[in-house]
């Protein structure tokens, strides 16, 4: 009789699959079925665990991240005098898309051909998303967001996906080459429509922080392309450019942060001394600032548009610092395996620090930390960085003496 163990492939690697390709796409189109695809890879990390006959690719960065989030969680529920709700989702959910994608072959030997299928996805990502603007959606004034239910979230994904598009590009010939030009100008045009700042930051710093990594010539040649599309983009005001950042100068100090950061900071400087050390705990912040909201006639707000707030709040300056040190590491290994690689190997290691980069800024001043709209796609990132780490560690491991 077949049993799980010998339809081992079927049962793990197919779930594992499948629940990450429906987790990612479901990401990319801004819908709630990427629920399923948690689900999935959830199933196949478990029967991975219990019938796969490999063991469980349990590797010291897995354990730390989810150490990191189990404590989290921990930490954040125990310190909130109200319920956390499905605060705790998103980082349960990130835990199992690291995990899943770890559980993915490491080698070179996989049985699945990636880049085609992220290629494709990432095609019909584009071209669904500027069929949506030109057809269905109106034009609001602060920008169109597509399938998405907010600009910052179109932006966010336009980026997140640019990186892997131009890597493609530069990897291709021929036609497809020429394809996915159109598709990059495609994803920039969506991010142009989007009129998100943070948006326009993020892929600023996912070029600048590249720029070390590459030859003298081709460093000042990729900086002064950079600032010579920024000019045409500014004086051309192409896409209203040019009206956002003047906005952006001349109300600084009249943007809603402004408000938000001040009353955050107020309820914050009440803290008692264990508040201040360990948080009020998740979802504690949306709670305290709608009271805000109602007596002072404020709009309100579910996060401090601040992860230094955010998580000060949430989980007291223990959490920022223990965050703040993991991001640091986090960095510190990406950049280390990046000088310690050559060719493929060092430009997918330029791939990840571009794509988290850009996550990290974009999200910084604008998505909750502790939502899915962050952790989500980060989690992505890490899982690939992760299983990035360990394909170095095997394949640049010296062969055994006969």
């Amino acid at each position: 009789m077949t049993t799980l163990k010998d339809m081992g492939w079927l049962k793990v690697d197919g779930l594992l699959t499948l629940g990450l390709w429906i987790f990612l796409l479901s990401l990319l189109m801004g819908r709630g079925t990427y629920t399923i695809g948690l689900v999935l890879m959830g199933l196949g990390v478990l029967l991975g665990g219990l019938y796969q006959q490999e063991p469980f690719n349990w590797t010291r960065a897995l354990g730390v991240f989810m150490a990191l989030m189990t404590g989290s969680v921990l930490q954040g529920v125990l310190m909130a005098t109200d319920s956390p709700g499905d605060m705790v989702v998103p980082l349960f959910g990130s835990m199992v898309v690291v995990a899943g994608i770890l559980q993915l072959s490491p080698t070179p030997g996989s049985r699945i051909r990636w880049e085609p299928l992220l290629t494709a996805g990432l095609v019909f990502f584009v071209t669904l998303h500027l069929s949506y603007d030109v057809f269905w959606t109106r034009w609001p004034k602060f920008g169109k967001s597509a399938l998405f239910t907010n600009i910052h979230y179109m932006a966010q994904f336009a980026v997140f996906t640019l990186p892997f598009l131009v890597m493609e590009a530069l990897r291709t010939l021929g036609r497809v080459r020429w394809l996915l030009v159109l598709v990059i100008f495609g994803d920039l045009w969506l991010l142009l429509e989007s009129r998100s700042r943070p948006g326009y930051l993020s892929l600023i710093a996912s070029v600048l922080v590249l720029l070390p990594h590459l030859g003298r010539g081709l460093r000042w040649q990729s900086l002064g392309l950079l600032l010579g599309v920024l000019g045409a983009l500014y004086f051309g005001n192409v896409a209203h450019f040019q009206e956002r950042i003047n906005e952006m100068l001349l109300h600084f100090y009249e943007d809603e942060r402004g408000e938000i950061w001040h009353e955050s900071w107020l309820l914050q400087s009440k803290s008692t001394p264990m508040e201040w050390a360990l948080g009020h705990g998740l979802g504690q912040f949306a709670h305290d600032y709608q009271v805000v909201s109602l007596l002072k006639r404020i709009k309100p707000y579910w996060s401090p548009h601040c992860f230094f707030f955010e998580i000060l709040y949430s989980h007291g300056l223990f959490g920022v610092m223990v965050m703040v040190a993991a991001g640091v590491i986090f960095f510190q290994q990406l950049l280390k395996a990046i000088k310690g690689s050559i060719g493929a190997d060092r430009t997918l290691g330029l791939l990840l620090l571009s794509t988290a980069t850009a996550e990290l800024v974009d999200g910084f001043f604008i998505i909750p930390f502790w939502s899915r709209n962050f952790l989500y796609p980060m989690s992505l990132v890490v899982g690939a960085s992760f299983l990035y780490f360990q394909r170095l560690s095997v394949t640049q491991k010296p062969l055994p003496r006969p």
